[in-house]
């Protein structure tokens, strides 16, 4: 219910008859996260209309409203802004932001004792107090914390895939994140690879009528590999499990 594009005087589209206005009028508490990169001027919008729909010069409304942000996220992106509009557009330059209650959370709630150590060693790299030297860019990273190779990185987090790979609950236990698609395409080769069964070939038939995805004339396209479709056949390669 923002408006897109949003101004410092917006306010949002929210009629005070309807069913959403209703539902704010009736709700206790509203919780929004991420607010580190949200524009300020968004959240003064939201703000405004909360006062307009209670009828109210409170801040917010006069509901309470729970922001959660975490100082490493990124700051609202800008198309074209330098340092300095980025910074106006942070939430603590907005005037409700004297008007806050600051309150920290110490624990984190996602690791066990055991998982502790790493937990804070992250934290200190997001602070900036894992300098190598003077230099702002570089990083010392523990050496129980590296792996020799892609390979290894993958049996370490995903010690017996060929055993589990049927089993959805302990195959999810394990998450390898990269910075690049094609990372991950190289990691999900691998895995394939090992994957116990037959390897098939399928064939995926996609049709277009005006470029909407619907049944209609064919059009060819370029795989990649040097190789044109033109009757809407387009090869993928999978593996069929034994039973």
């Amino acid at each position: 219910m923002i408006p897109i594009p949003i101004f410092e005087n917006s306010v949002c589209a929210i009629k005070a008859e309807s069913s959403l206005a209703k539902l704010i009028k009736e709700s206790r508490v509203i919780i929004w996260d991420e607010i580190f990169s949200v524009h300020r001027v968004n959240i003064e919008c939201v703000e405004t209309t909360l006062g307009d729909l209670m009828d109210s010069d409170h801040p917010w409304g006069g509901k309470a409203v729970l922001l959660g942000w975490d100082p490493r996220q990124a700051l609202p992106v800008i198309k074209r802004a330098g340092r300095a509009q980025i910074v106006k557009a942070w939430i603590q330059t907005s005037p409700l932001y004297p008007l806050m209650q600051e309150h920290k959370l110490k624990v984190n709630m996602r690791t066990d004792k055991a998982e502790n150590e790493f937990s804070n060693y992250l934290l200190d790299l997001g602070e900036g107090k894992m300098k190598h030297g003077e230099s702002e860019v570089q990083v010392q990273i523990t050496t129980a914390y590296l792996v020799k190779d892609l390979k290894t990185l993958i049996s370490e987090t995903f010690p017996d895939f060929q055993n589990e790979c049927g089993d959805k609950e302990n195959l999810f236990k394990g998450t390898v994140y990269t910075p690049l698609n094609k990372d991950i395409r190289d990691i999900n080769d691998m895995r394939v690879a090992v994957f116990p069964g037959d390897e098939s070939n399928f064939q995926l038939t996609q049709f277009w009528k005006n470029g909407q995805g619907e049944g209609g004339t064919v059009k060819g396209w370029d795989t990649g590999n040097g190789e044109v479709w033109r009757e809407g056949v387009e090869r993928s390669r999978g593996r069929s499990r034994k039973r």
